[in-house]
């Protein structure tokens, strides 16, 4: 018997992924090992909404090698990068948005290279974080509306599961206050990020999805910080290293920026003198 193959578009394709990402997480409520593959097809579901977008603007863009159409395909960070170049799509990504691929992102290769431990509370909140990102996309720049792609059936069920998530935040908050932590102590959950992470006698531990994390103190602004936002900076020129935080690290490239442009200055002054309209004879 003959059998037609199956053909999607790249914009077909991620409503497909899209409707698999939430079925699976309204069985995931039941079923927490679901929601692994709920993960894995919503940041799928991007990455085809991405190249969807980019295919709109010219179907090349969507390789990764512009010279060699037909050789692999722009990753998510990639058709992020070219979305927003003016010469390209001239779109704006907040910097919340790519920090939430770049997260799903991670849990994605984790889940699929090596091994991994999600807790089902981390997942749910990585979950909801990136898919109003996934439809506010397809709705303003591919013109899809979500109950063109999603069932009602399946709205419900997702709303059922925000419901518990938000009772996780709110027995939480009702922990803080019963244990008289002041907001000075609370930080935004790298994880799941509401902002009951406790950093109170060393707990570093999140009271909404357990997730803990080492703090430290910049070596550079000497503020407390999450240990795995200090980073090395190394000048390429000098060799010279800094321990900066993520903070610092805007303000340090500023800083050396400044200093390149007040040298190159100063530079172009002394050839502006040295040039022959200036020379005594």
């Amino acid at each position: 018997m003959k059998r037609e193959p199956i053909k999607l578009s790249l914009l077909e394709n991620s409503h497909a992924f899209l409707r698999e990402a939430i079925a699976n997480a309204i069985e995931a409520d039941t079923n927490p090992h679901r929601w692994q593959f709920a993960i894995l097809h919503l940041v799928q579901s991007v990455e085809l909404s991405l190249k969807a977008a980019l295919e709109k603007v010219h179907p090349v863009l969507i390789f990764d090698d512009l010279d060699a159409a037909k050789s692999t395909t722009v990753n998510p960070r990639q058709a992020i990068r070219r979305l927003e170049d003016p010469r390209m799509g001239d779109m704006t990504f907040s910097q919340k948005d790519r920090e939430r691929v770049d997260d799903a992102i991670k849990i994605r290769n984790q889940v699929t290279h090596q091994h991994f431990e999600l807790k089902p509370e981390v997942a749910a909140a990585k979950f909801f974080a990136l898919l109003p990102f996934a439809l506010h996309f397809q709705e303003k720049y591919l013109h899809t509306k979500v109950t063109d792609v999603v069932s009602e059936e399946h709205m419900k069920g997702l709303r059922l599961i925000r419901k518990a998530l938000k009772e996780l935040v709110q027995a939480a908050l009702r922990r803080i206050k019963d244990e008289g932590i002041e907001t000075t102590h609370l930080w935004a959950c790298p994880s799941c990020e509401q902002a009951t992470f406790v950093i109170k006698d060393g707990q570093d531990t999140c009271y909404t999805c357990r997730h803990s994390a080492k703090v430290a103190e910049c070596p550079s602004c000497f503020e407390t910080v999450f240990a795995s936002t200090i980073h090395v900076v190394k000048d390429d020129f000098t060799d010279h290293e800094w321990v900066v935080c993520s903070s610092c690290v805007r303000s340090l490239e500023d800083e050396r920026e400044r200093e390149w442009w007040e040298r190159h200055r100063h530079e172009d002054l002394m050839d502006e003198f040295e040039d022959p309209m200036f020379s005594q004879d």
